[in-house]
């Protein structure tokens, strides 16, 4: 509820998420430890993101440093461009119909896909592997790979990513029909770039 300085009260924008499958601080909650063992087994960034209000960004709601001593700045409670990173592509690729990028797309770096055509490609590619990925498209030299979240009825309700430092990590490459996904378990992966195929 929101009230007008006539006095009257509007439902608000809330009302909306009141349909949403997962309260976005549940999911916070429930990924806090695989997220942290995330983090220190592929030594990257981890983030968890769900869609904005208005399904035009991803709000990050789980943000886990580097394991490291390099400056990081704490991007929870966020909101990034859906087409600029990972778990924003992953939300455009497997969310409902009503997680859209804002056209025209903004170019963040120079890396950042700003052409639709080429993002309806991309996206097409990410549904094909189950994953996506992003070069750096938000923040120069960090990338990002990125898989769904979904609920026990199979809606994607978040995205969890990890952000590398882009030149020490590349995606996967897969056999044809082939997936590539994250293994979640207490120990942390057996592989340095944490996949599992």
């Amino acid at each position: 509820m929101a009230q007008e300085s006539s006095g009257r009260y509007l439902l608000g924008e809330g009302l909306g998420r009141l349909g949403t499958p997962w309260d976005r601080h549940d999911l916070r909650a429930r990924s806090m430890n695989w997220a942290d063992a995330l983090a220190a087994g592929t030594g990257c960034a981890v983030y968890l993101g769900v869609p904005s209000a208005d399904g035009a960004g991803v709000d990050v709601v789980h943000h886990v440093f580097r394991p490291d001593d390099t400056p990081q700045r704490l991007r929870t409670n966020t909101t990034q461009p859906l087409h600029a990173t990972a778990w924003g592509r992953c939300l455009l690729a497997f969310a409902p119909a009503s997680v859209r990028a804002v056209e025209p797309l903004a170019a963040w770096t120079r890396a950042t896909v700003t052409d639709p055509a080429a993002l309806a490609r991309e996206m097409t590619a990410t549904r094909r592997r189950g994953w996506a990925a992003d070069a750096g498209g938000w923040e120069p030299g960090v990338g990002g790979l990125a898989v769904p979240v979904r609920s026990g009825g199979g809606l994607t309700v978040a995205a969890l990513g990890v952000a590398p430092r882009w030149r020490s990590c590349s995606p996967p490459t897969a056999a044809p029909g082939r997936r590539w996904s994250w293994s979640w378990s207490p120990r942390p992966p057996r592989s340095p770039t944490g996949w599992r195929g």
